[in-house]
């Protein structure tokens, strides 16, 4: 007896770890000279980037930043002032027998802070970051795809996949000088700045991604002349960089995602002495998940006419990359503010929090809350900060899959307001949206058959035809095995070209 198993290799990416950890802020923070006496806190926040991992053995290395931002009115004037200050950080998280081959992807969130001023030139900070790490490993799988030998007969199952090629996070740098402009005033000091990095184009060579994106970065500041005076900035940057990634080919598939890791802004003076250039140091993070479409034959049921089989089988997850999903979206929200009377609103900028999403019924759904943080000052010209939170739901088609799966990711690209009566502002906020959806196989497939040569199945105690009434709907694979027989004798004994049935009818099964 001759059985030859014929099988295919698949990369299936899995993760296996999952797992997080705390990091404390705890520190005292003394003004700087060249900061005036504290009045009133107005807000502290904390802005965790993460600037460097390994995975060295059994531990995963971080290294971190959190920039401590705070916003005052000093005591003296009451004018709106800040100060920030940068809190580096390392943590360390055990991921035992994550293999050789492993990518790490990490994210810090802040989880609170809070601020206390125990004199007016110093400050107890208390707060904490979680360190989120996952770390996948593309494994390659050994998948039957064919028998042959023994009268074995297989229900096979194409299915189309995304074979993982790799998947790469790269951090690089830009660094410019930029200038503010001749109707701007000088630059007195830098209030806060926020930066958001959008791939706009990517083309896959080999072992490379040729990658262009755009870079906007915003920032307040105060006038040099006047320290009540204070103006905005907004930079578009264009982002130009080859990212490698071994296994790359032109015609791999990509996912493709940008953040801003680190952000530093500089005030420098031009020709004439004036503040009137800024200094830009920007860390880019980017992520890049590639792939090579296939696909795999797998076997979900075997039988043979001539033996009993011993068969194992395992499950599978197969996944493959349909759309990616890339949109604008706008947030509308009008609220009213209780309390103090906004007269005007110094500056807005927005952050995002609880993003997630599902793919159901054939559409993309994805939620979240854009949070609206406001500089204003009140009728008595007295700098107030105030928030504000909106909920927002996103709805697109996602194609036909059956089964599917999203990884949604957005950046706030700009946010605004109008007044709209007293007291009420009505918020705008731009969110650009990426998802890539993956169609989602969940199969148990055979990977091991074994003839039982102790059990041969007597041919020659059954009859040669037998005449079955099938029922609308059977399967010809349940007919087959039932009686014995194959599909393909089925078929051709009676005149068939689909796998069903659809109507009744009376069968001639040969053996």
């Amino acid at each position: 007896m001759e059985c030859k198993l014929i099988q295919t290799e698949v990369n299936v990416n899995e993760i296996v770890y999952e797992g997080s950890a705390e990091q404390s802020i705890d520190l005292d923070i003394v003004l700087p000279d060249y900061c005036p006496d504290i009045g009133k806190i107005l807000k502290c926040q904390v802005v965790p980037s993460i600037l460097a991992k390994d995975i060295s053995g059994d531990t995963l290395n971080v290294e971190g930043n959190a920039a401590i931002r705070i916003f005052y009115a000093d005591d003296e004037k009451r004018c709106l002032r800040s100060f920030e200050q940068e809190f580096p950080f390392s943590t360390s998280l055990n991921v035992k027998n994550v293999g050789e081959s492993a990518s790490a992807f990490v994210k810090a969130k802040a989880d609170y802070v809070n601020c206390r001023a125990v004199s007016q030139r110093k400050l107890d900070i208390h707060g904490a970051v979680t360190v989120k790490a996952a770390i996948t490993n593309s494994q390659p799988q050994e998948l039957i795809s064919d028998v042959c030998g023994a009268g074995i007969n297989l229900k096979k199952q194409t299915v189309p996949i995304s074979s993982l090629v790799n998947a790469v996070q790269q951090q690089f740098g830009v660094s410019e000088t930029l200038e503010i402009g001749s109707a701007k005033p000088p630059i007195g000091s830098i209030v806060r700045s926020d930066a958001v990095v959008f791939p706009t184009e990517y083309k896959a060579i080999a072992n490379k991604l040729i990658l262009k994106g755009e870079a906007i970065v915003r920032a307040l500041y105060r006038s040099d002349l006047d320290e009540t005076q204070f103006e905005t900035l907004e930079f578009n940057i264009p982002v130009n960089q080859f990212i490698d990634v071994p296994g790359l080919e032109d015609t791999s598939a990509c996912d493709v995602a940008l953040e801003a890791a680190y952000l530093k802004l500089t005030p420098k003076t031009d020709n004439d002495g004036e503040y009137k250039m800024v200094g830009l140091d920007l860390r880019i993070g980017s992520t890049v998940k590639a792939y090579d479409d296939q696909e795999v034959s797998l076997i979900s049921d075997a039988y043979s006419t001539e033996y009993e089989l011993i068969v194992d089988s395992r499950p599978v997850h197969l996944e493959k990359l349909i759309k990616n999903v890339s949109d604008n979206y706008i947030v509308r929200d009008t609220q009213e503010f209780a309390g103090a009377l906004v007269k005007s609103v110094t500056d807005i900028w927005c952050d995002l929090s609880d993003l997630n999403s599902k793919v159901q019924d054939g559409k993309l759904s994805v939620k979240g809350n854009v949070n609206f943080n406001i500089l204003a000052e009140d009728e008595d010209n007295e700098p107030i900060f105030v928030e504000r939170l909106s909920p927002f739901e996103y709805e697109c088609p996602a194609g036909d899959a059956s089964a599917a799966k999203a990884e949604a990711r957005a950046q706030i690209a700009s946010a605004g307001f109008s007044f709209a009566g007293d007291n009420k502002l009505d918020l705008k906020a731009e969110v650009k949206l990426n998802a890539p959806v993956y169609s989602v196989t969940d199969i148990r497939s055979i990977n091991q058959i074994t003839p039982d040569e102790s059990q041969v199945k007597a041919l020659t105690q059954q009859p040669a035809l037998n005449i079955y009434y099938a029922d609308k709907g059977e399967a010809l694979w349940d007919i087959a095995r039932k009686h014995n027989s194959s599909v393909d004798k089925i078929k051709e004994e009676n005149e068939l070209t689909d796998d069903t049935l659809g109507e009744d009818k009376m069968l001639l099964i040969s053996i």
